[in-house]
């Protein structure tokens, strides 16, 4: 939700207007436990690539600061995820 926050906020200084919401995805449910972290994992680090590329656009560095709390919070979940998926693996 801080996420959703600070980016609602940068749209919100950049353009002057609320974000439009486009909409929720459709849940999966993963194979098992461990794909399950998997796919969380991987999906943490793909935020990180698709942020870094909002980043390089954003001129304010009050914006590239949001962007860069997000991105390293981002890479905090990454590393959790990491541990609990190492933790579980046996095989």
């Amino acid at each position: 939700m801080r996420h959703y926050d600070l980016f609602k906020q940068i749209y919100r200084e950049i353009t002057g207007r609320d974000p439009v919401p486009v909409g929720e995805e459709d849940y999966k449910q993963p194979e098992s436990y461990l794909a399950g972290i998997e796919q969380a994992l991987f999906g943490e680090l793909a935020a990180v690539e698709l942020y870094r590329q909002i980043y390089y656009g954003l001129r304010k560095r009050e914006h590239r600061d949001k962007l860069f709390e997000i991105i390293t919070d981002e890479l905090k979940h990454s590393g959790k995820y990491n541990f609990i998926y190492t933790r579980n693996y046996t095989g």
